[in-house]
């Protein structure tokens, strides 16, 4: 039913972000991530200059362990715009997929604490829930810092309360603590 919605909205609209997003995670969620990369994939090519179309389209690459075209897809967006979080996450998800883990948490740090390291939590993705919960992912893997990912997590869920996946992770950082 959720996708014959989404698919109504895309008929009015062919680019509109919620729709697009919200179908393409629908997919991947059911298991039909091909489906989804190849929905995204055609969205993004029909409407190029939609910036969180493309990004959505470099998330699921990541997905699909095709992180390079991830990354080339989200350096072209951060050309047009260089301050768009969601190229710039797309980025740090795809460097963290290729075990490139310190290159990615400086990307979400810098998203997190902005260019000046002295006032933290004043970047653009500051209140971005994915970009917290990226961090701390990171921050277990990189650093082995509990506290500082459940901090992270904490953060995630307040900006977004339905974040199953931050849940979760908070929940066993604190069964684990």
């Amino acid at each position: 039913a959720a996708e014959l919605l989404y698919q109504r909205s895309l008929s009015i609209q062919a680019d509109y972000e919620a729709a697009v997003v919200a179908r393409a995670r629908l997919l991947t969620r059911t298991r039909r991530l091909p489906e989804a990369v190849s929905f995204a994939a055609g969205v993004a090519r029909a409407n190029p200059t939609n910036s969180a179309v493309r990004a959505e389209y470099a998330r699921l690459l990541v997905l699909n362990n095709r992180a390079q075209e991830a990354i080339d897809e989200a350096r072209q967006i951060l050309r047009a715009d260089e301050r768009n979080v969601a190229a710039k996450l797309a980025v740090a998800e795809a460097y963290r997929s290729q075990g490139r883990l310190d290159l990615s948490l400086y990307i979400v740090n810098d998203l997190i604490n902005g260019s000046d390291p002295n006032h933290p939590n004043n970047g653009p993705g500051a209140n971005n829930p994915a970009v917290q919960h990226l961090r701390g992912l990171l921050q277990l893997e990189v650093e082995r810092n509990v506290p500082a990912a459940i901090i992270s997590f904490r953060r995630a869920v307040e900006l977004d309360a339905e974040f199953a996946e931050a849940r979760n992770n908070l929940g066993v950082q604190y069964l684990l603590a």
